[in-house]
């Protein structure tokens, strides 16, 4: 039962965080060069040698929001399991860099997969 709640919330979180991120970002127009010099995008080129002209960069950005939506949910989930404000602090810290790496990792495998083909 705990579980389930856990998990509901989990779910719910993602989904907020991903239709936030879906109507700010990912939905407008204007958004393709920004995306071009956003953060997530230049760390994808810097450490992976991404290279932007062979992927869509709608789905590209697609895949950013689900990336940061676990990452965000995630991290929420974890937290709340502490009652203790600082230890919240320090676990939610030290498990946010961990999965940024692990989750953005596995996006550019993804991409550079994609730009194989």
């Amino acid at each position: 039962e705990v579980f389930m709640e856990y998990f509901l919330t989990y779910i719910i979180a993602f989904l907020l965080i991903y239709l936030i991120y879906f109507l700010f970002v990912v939905s407008r127009k204007r958004t393709t060069e920004k995306l071009k010099n956003s953060i997530e995008v230049r760390y994808l080129i810097n450490r992976y040698n991404i290279e932007l002209d062979k992927i869509d960069m709608k789905k590209l950005s697609n895949r950013i929001a689900i990336s940061n939506s676990f990452i965000m949910a995630t991290v929420f989930i974890i937290i709340l399991f502490v009652k203790n404000f600082i230890l919240k602090m320090l676990l939610g810290f030290v498990s946010l860099i961990p999965l940024i790496l692990l989750v953005y990792h596995i996006l550019a495998k993804s991409l550079k997969k994609e730009e194989g083909e």
